[in-house]
């Protein structure tokens, strides 16, 4: 995504100029085709700090992210084993029933 800055603010803001599918993108949204993407009227307040937010958040507990999804793949691995010995016992009683 290339955002391109044509102005500057007395403050340090900054103006800028982005393509359709970089607004959506700034918004959360894949592109401006996606839906429930609307295009920001002039003048309106885009948050960016909040997406932003959430990304960095999700970049600074990667390591605790990563060590997550190998515990639940390790249980799920777990669970694989298992089903043999537990499911037949219930499609066992499940027959039963409908007899």
């Amino acid at each position: 995504m290339n955002v391109k800055v044509i102005g500057t603010g007395p403050d340090n803001s900054c103006l800028l100029e982005a393509s359709p599918d970089e607004m959506a993108q700034l918004l959360g949204f894949y592109s401006h085709y996606d839906g429930g993407y609307k295009r920001p009227q002039l003048g309106a307040i885009v948050t960016v700090s909040e997406m932003y937010q959430r990304l960095y958040d999700l970049a600074r507990r990667k390591g605790t992210l990563t060590q997550t999804a190998k515990e639940l793949r390790f249980l799920a691995d777990l669970l694989e084993v298992k089903a043999p010995v537990i499911f037949p016992q219930a499609e066992t009683a499940t027959t039963e029933k409908e007899d």
